[in-house]
């Protein structure tokens, strides 16, 4: 029927949705590759998340230990602040504080 016809149109086929997803590391580098490998497999991949690193300077002495970390290739957003005390400081810098009452 007419009916039929045009309620089938009301639905249209739509495209995979995109990635809305992102992780975020923040603070100092700390796993090493095994870890990160499953973070890639058992996190980013499945859900096709964006990765993120919000870490200090990447020559400071906490990020000493990974200067060639497969992190820095696979993240789609580096941030590099100061080191802090409360990385969570470095997170109202991006978008304010608001997200701290949720």
């Amino acid at each position: 029927s007419q009916e039929d016809a045009s309620y089938a149109n009301i639905l249209p086929s739509s495209p995979p949705p995109s990635n809305s997803s992102l992780v975020i590391i923040m603070g100092n580098l700390r796993g090493g590759e095994q870890a990160w490998e499953s973070l890639y497999k058992k996190v980013l991949d499945v859900n096709s998340a964006d990765l993120a690193l919000i870490i200090g300077p990447t020559n400071s002495t906490s990020n000493y230990l990974y200067p060639n970390s497969s992190l820095y290739t696979r993240a789609k957003y580096i941030w590099n602040f100061r080191e802090y005390n409360d990385w969570a400081d470095a997170i109202d810098l991006i978008n304010g504080t608001s997200w701290r009452e949720t």
